[in-house]
């Protein structure tokens, strides 16, 4: 017979065996995730930083992650900002661990979780210029689209919008948005880069500089002895003066020694305020404000606008440099020139537009009057033939003021008509249809070739790195285009060309060849459908500190 405690021992004692079980099983459990997530830990470099403690009833392991706040290292004094980290974070949030940084603890970050597969590491603060400006001397070459959409949508821009890619041909991606941390409402980044991506050194220009190389100039080539003075416009031989002459001739003002080969430069609160002489890369020690007057104000504002847009271009330039939207606006419609005023600065010919003005008038003389004054003549003749010798001199004189009256009259009256056609010749080339700067600048282009002021192999890009040079060195020529553009726009704001603005144009036709050139390149820019520049200035000012991680 079973008895009362044998039935606790066959039943009893085996189900307190199976309730035990489970706590067992979350023991060990917490024992190996504490065990896993500590290997994690050391593994990436976080075991001496980082605090671990775990429950072993609950199963619940709790990680203490230091915060950091990074910055870049000195790009010219350490040569770790060159190089990737060789401890990296694989564990989410720490793509930051990517590269080397200055590092600031600024608090810690508690995690809890139950499996190593839900350990993750606080991302890091960074100032967001920092960041961008960091990447982009590393190489990266920023996304138009990427920053207009941030631009617009702000915190609600999709995860995985990219920012910068890498600088190759397949253009992976560098820098993109992360799912945000914690709701904190700070703009979060991830970033990745790899080893072969690193093209640049220290030796490379830094981010939001630009290099201008000296143009080559040709004696060979070009006009010999070609002889500029001061900022005339016209060489003694009445053609334009060559645009290589004269960066080579005002050169020797501003490098006297001869020694650089290329000027380098940046901006200030939106400006260029000095550009450094530099030869084969490396700067000579010579500098020269670009803007030293109130005068040369303008001239710098013009000269920073069309390197920010000439930047655009390349991998590198001034794109902390936003061109404001009333130059893009002017240079993209009211910089239109009327085609007949083209035509007049023998830019065009007048068949490549169309007609603006009635055909000159026929001056010459009809055939049938001509005939009829030469037998008057005749017949004056006969009769003074037949008449006495005094009264023969005096019908003779007569006749000869009377044909001498009549030549008269009729040359007044050919040069009336011709004043007249001209003075009409002239307002129809002001009221005629105007060209946009595109085609203005491509013909000022092709005159400058043809009157050989510049090389035939010079493209608008080509022009206007020879134009920025030239203004550089020649604070009389960067002048005379700074006051062809502020004309130039002046003009544009009110009701258009008038007669003294055309004889401006026709006395400063050089300078408003280079200015229509400037205007070109700012023109692409402001065709394009993101301003690159513009669009990421405004981001790093909405976004002063981001979480990259």
């Amino acid at each position: 017979m079973v008895d009362a405690p044998d039935i606790i021992t066959y039943v009893g004692v085996p189900l307190a065996v199976l309730g035990v079980i489970p706590i067992f099983y979350t023991c060990m459990r917490s024992i190996l995730a504490l065990r896993s997530i500590r290997h994690a830990l050391k593994t990436n470099g976080l075991s001496e930083t980082s605090i671990t403690r775990g429950s072993l009833m609950s199963g619940i392991i709790e990680v203490e992650i230091p915060r950091r706040r990074i910055s870049p290292l000195d790009r010219e004094l350490d040569p770790a900002y060159w190089t990737l980290n060789p401890h990296r974070i694989s564990l989410p949030g720490g793509s930051w661990a990517t590269f080397g940084w200055n590092q600031l603890l600024t608090g810690r970050v508690l995690y809890r979780c139950q499996y190593k597969e839900e350990l993750r590491v606080p991302p890091a603060e960074i100032v967001f210029e920092e960041l961008v400006t960091f990447l982009l001397d590393r190489g990266a070459v920023p996304e138009p689209k990427g920053w207009k959409v941030l631009k617009s949508i702000g915190l609600w821009t999709p995860t995985g919008t990219v920012l910068l890619r890498a600088p190759t041909a397949g253009g992976e991606v560098v820098l993109r948005l992360a799912p945000p941390y914690d709701g904190d409402g700070i703009l979060r980044l991830a970033v990745q880069w790899r080893k072969e991506w690193d093209f640049r050194d220290v030796s490379s220009l830094p981010p939001f500089w630009m290099r201008l190389a000296r143009p080559e100039w040709d004696y060979d080539r070009d006009l010999k002895g070609t002889h500029l003075e001061g900022s005339d416009e016209v060489s003694e031989s009445g053609s334009p003066p060559s645009l290589l002459a004269q960066i080579h001739e005002h050169r020797g003002a501003s490098d006297s020694e001869d020694l650089s080969d290329g000027v380098r430069f940046h901006a200030e609160s939106s400006h260029v305020p000095t550009v450094y002489f530099e030869r084969k890369g490396q700067l000579t020690g010579k500098q020269q404000p670009l803007c030293n007057s109130t005068a040369s104000r303008s001239a710098s504002t013009w000269f920073t606008w069309t390197a920010s847009a000439l930047s655009q271009k390349s991998d590198t330039g001034l794109w902390n440099v936003s061109i404001p939207p009333e130059a893009t606006l002017f240079a993209n419609t009211k910089a239109s020139i009327p085609g007949g005023v083209l035509v007049l600065l023998e830019l065009i010919d007048s068949e490549a537009i169309p007609p603006f003005a009635e055909p000159p008038p026929d001056t010459t003389v009809d055939i049938m009057q001509r005939h009829r004054s030469f037998v008057e003549s005749q017949q004056q003749r006969a009769l003074e033939d037949t008449l006495p010798p005094a009264q023969a001199a005096e019908a003779r004189r007569n006749r000869i003021m009377a044909q001498t009256q009549s030549f008269h009259e009729q040359s007044m009256k050919a040069i009336r008509v011709k004043k007249e056609y001209e003075e009409k010749k002239v307002i129809g080339a002001l009221n005629s249809q105007p060209l946009p700067i595109p085609v203005v600048a491509e013909k000022c282009r092709l005159y400058l070739i043809a009157s050989n002021v510049i090389p035939a192999a010079y493209m608008l890009d080509d022009l206007v790195r020879a134009i920025l040079y030239l203004m550089i060195v020649s604070a009389e020529a960067a002048k005379s285009i700074a006051d062809m553009l502020e004309q130039w726009q002046s003009w544009s704001e009110r009701s258009g060309l008038n007669k003294q603005n055309l004889e401006f144009l026709k006395t400063n036709k050089l300078w408003f060849c280079y200015a229509a050139a400037l205007l070109a390149i700012i023109e692409q820019t402001g065709r394009s459908e993101s301003q690159l520049s513009l669009d990421m200035m405004e981001c790093l000012k909405i976004w002063h500190t981001v979480h990259l991680g």
